[in-house]
């Protein structure tokens, strides 16, 4: 649950900053100041990825599945070597291994690249961004530049064709 689940929360969290300044258009008197907290929403975020992982965890081991965290690397034909979470090291072998390694966002190699950070790290800035350049016009890029937008932060979407979300709907694109 390390990017999907985190990133909808933000995504929910941001849709609100628009629809309080709409609210005003349609007659909702808001004339106290409404604060964003940022550090408040990543710590709801934590919370319920902490909760969700249980739920799975408890899910799985009902279900009787053996589960062992850590490092895992195949090191034979049907062979699996797991570096647990304290260190110590444990052998498995099996007929079939599946190996499911989700993915990773890459930074260029280009001058500034040190400035730069991925979707990883946006998910858990210590400061809320007042101001954000977006590299890439594809469904992550477009969904971090919204949720910085609706919270607030000026917000630049740089990409390399015409129109940003390639493989869309063209209008929705537009």
């Amino acid at each position: 649950i390390r990017g999907c689940v985190p990133k909808k929360i933000l995504v929910y969290g941001a849709s609100f900053g628009p629809e309080l300044q709409d609210a005003r258009n349609f007659g909702w008197d808001l004339n106290e100041k409404v604060d964003f907290d940022w550090k408040k929403l990543l710590q709801k975020k934590t919370d319920e990825i902490v909760r969700l992982n249980g739920i799975y965890k408890r899910l799985l081991t009902n279900s009787g599945v053996k589960m062992y965290e850590g490092e895992g690397k195949i090191v034979g034909p049907h062979e699996v070597e797991v570096t647990q979470l304290d260190g110590t090291k444990i052998c498995y072998s099996a007929k079939h291994i599946l190996i499911a390694t989700g993915s990773r966002a890459v930074i260029p190699d280009i001058p500034g690249k040190d400035w730069g950070i991925t979707s990883d790290e946006a998910l858990s800035l210590e400061e809320f961004p007042k101001r954000v350049v977006v590299l890439g016009g594809g469904y992550i890029a477009v969904e971090f530049a919204t949720i910085w937008n609706g919270m607030g932060a000026k917000v630049d979407l740089c990409f390399r064709r015409e129109l940003p979300l390639r493989g869309f709907d063209d209008d929705m694109r537009a």
